[in-house]
């Protein structure tokens, strides 16, 4: 205690000795001359701007670590809230049911057989039998099948392609091709293509591909990139 009062005797006597030294410089003295031949109202308004301007050199420290504290606390309490609503959303999710996959068009090959035998279409006029190749169609997975199929009237072909449409809900006529046949051209050449379309499967329910997981990421990465 007593170090700590000597330091301050000491740090006040040398604040008074340098006072002192500047008092009796020529500037100062020039200074002063000049600031007392001024009229008195100049006198008080410097007087009052220097008072102003050392009050605002005081505070303007806290007062700008006060400005930074509510800007923090108005981001924190934005993320807050965003994450309370992504969480939300996650229960939601979690909490509805999950949709079944449908079934791809190639796996009903036998019941799509039936229905054209059903439709008396004769083996020898299924020239073409094939699975399509996969696409993503607006995030989502095509799959499908084809025939093309000889010597069918434009009635045969529209209720073969609504009888293979509807072996599932889920199955569409995504093409149906008519050419005509030379030798008949009251009869045709018929290309069906049945597609499904399956959602595809996210990486969301991997280990560490969860939303929380990736919020995380993110608050990381953003640490890391303000530390550096």
């Amino acid at each position: 205690m007593d170090a700590l009062k000597n330091f301050f005797e000491s740090l006040k006597e040398k604040l008074k000795a340098a006072w002192a030294e500047q008092q009796e410089s020529e500037l100062f003295i020039s200074t002063k001359e000049k600031f007392e031949a001024l009229p008195v109202a100049a006198q008080k308004a410097i007087t009052v701007s220097g008072l102003f301007f050392l009050i605002l050199l005081i505070l303007w420290w806290p007062l700008s670590n006060f400005l930074d504290s509510m800007d923090f606390n108005g981001k924190f309490d934005d993320r807050r809230q965003t994450l309370k609503e992504l969480l939300k959303i996650e229960r939601d999710l979690a909490s509805q049911p999950n949709m079944p996959m449908p079934p791809a068009p190639s796996s009903m090959k036998v019941q799509f057989d039936q229905k054209i035998t059903g439709a008396g279409v004769k083996p020898e006029q299924v020239k073409e039998q094939s699975e399509m190749p996969q696409q993503n169609v607006g995030g989502a997975e095509q799959r499908g099948f084809q025939y093309r199929i000889t010597h069918l009237t434009v009635r045969q072909a529209l209720d073969l392609s609504y009888e293979l449409e509807h072996t599932d809900p889920s199955f569409k006529v995504a093409g149906l091709e008519l050419a005509a046949e030379p030798q008949d051209p009251h009869f045709y050449v018929v290309g069906i293509k049945i597609v499904s379309f399956a959602p595809k499967v996210a990486d969301a329910g991997a280990p560490g591909r969860g939303l929380i997981d990736v919020i995380k990421k993110k608050s990381g990465a953003k640490a890391e990139d303000n530390a550096e």
